[in-house]
């Protein structure tokens, strides 16, 4: 009695998988289907990092401008909604935010997407004290899009995921040119009202006055 037992029990020793019992033609769609979720049939927008770049500085923080290009392949138009974006030096977060401007991306079409960065000057002290004579800053860049589709809203996370290479001396190098360009740049105004010529102004420039009678531009600034 128990031999016949255990052959009975070995006849069968585990219950056929609900997924065996599916044709063949069946299980391909259903794999299929797995595989396009959660697009649905959307193919993925390709995202590629273009630029980050300095653009200007307050006592508040620095300011700096990232390119992204953004290509639709698919047959209809998207929406790419938002972006949601981090910044990392060394694991460390500088800042995330995100870009809420709308932007429909044609079918097989791309598009440039500029993201302001707005860096506060205090984080600055928790990066490497030479961090501005470096010529190969490399920081973290991940950003996430959200669209707008035919078949409903896809978030992608990661769309964006690079090792940015930063010249930090060419960006000092930025900073300088806007201050001069602020204080001494052509037409300007502030600096005419003390009698001075620009470089197109056909009319020679007045004389300095005396010593100690120059106005007072710097109340301008």
């Amino acid at each position: 009695m128990l031999f016949a037992m255990i052959a009975k029990v070995n006849r069968f020793p585990h219950a056929p998988s609900p997924w065996l019992r599916l044709p063949a033609a069946a299980l391909v769609l259903l794999l299929a289907a797995c595989a396009l979720n959660p697009g649905r049939g959307v193919k993925s927008c390709k995202y590629r990092f273009q630029t980050l770049g300095f653009t200007g500085m307050d006592a508040q923080a620095t300011h700096w401008r990232m390119d992204v290009a953004v290509t639709n392949p698919n047959a209809k138009d998207v929406t790419l909604t938002r972006m949601r974006y981090a910044l990392l030096y060394q694991a460390d977060t500088l800042l995330s935010g995100w870009n809420p401007e709308k932007r429909t991306i044609t079918a097989n079409d791309s598009q440039m997407i500029q993201t302001s960065l707005d860096i506060p000057n205090a984080l600055w002290k928790r990066l490497p004290a030479d961090i501005w004579t470096q010529t190969d800053a490399k920081f973290d860049l991940i950003a996430d899009a959200y669209l707008s589709t035919w078949v409903g809203d896809i978030m992608v996370p990661h769309a964006v995921k690079e090792t940015v290479h930063i010249n930090m001396t060419e960006q000092v190098a930025k900073y300088r040119d806007m201050v001069m360009k602020r204080f001494f740049g052509w037409p300007g105004e502030h600096l005419n009202e003390g009698g001075i010529a620009g470089p197109d102004t056909a009319a020679p420039s007045a004389p300095y006055p005396p010593s100690g009678t120059e106005p007072r531009t710097n109340e301008h600034f």
